[in-house]
């Protein structure tokens, strides 16, 4: 690769292009491949392999955004459901976390949870259980 300016402008487009290309290739989020793209664009320009090194960074990140995006966009489905059914609970994502770890549960079991005691009024005593508990006073917020 020839040096100056030059070479650092090939070398960022080309980590550009292979750190916002490989997360869409495996599926992951338009997050993902635009914080790759510019992550790998930045760190290629700045030094040798250091688009790699940057790109995979700034995808794990991405990642994560896009994991807790995902998880408050089920609770505000969860959130619906119940009030579809003419309850006025609201949940957090913060409060199905604390009812996870009390339970020692996944925060997806704990919401998953909460569905099936609320909204498909599975079996009373699951409602009694958490009531229980303590936790999630049932008051609209």
């Amino acid at each position: 690769m020839q040096g100056g300016a030059m070479g650092r402008l090939k070398g960022g487009v080309g980590s550009a292009l292979i750190g916002g290309g490989f997360p869409a290739l495996f599926g992951a989020g338009g997050i993902s491949s635009a914080f790759g793209a510019i992550a790998g664009g930045a760190g290629g320009a700045l030094a040798p392999g250091g688009g790699f090194a940057a790109s995979i960074f700034a995808t794990a990140i991405a990642a994560q955004i896009e994991k807790t995006r995902e998880f408050n966009k089920s609770i505000e489905d969860l959130n619906r459901s119940i009030a579809a059914t003419g309850g006025q609970s609201r949940f957090t994502a913060g409060q199905v976390n604390e009812f996870a770890e009390s339970m020692r549960m996944t925060k997806e079991e704990a919401e998953n949870f909460i569905y099936k005691c609320l909204v498909d009024n599975e079996s009373k005593k699951i409602q009694k259980k958490i009531n229980s508990i303590g936790y999630m006073r049932y008051t609209a917020y």
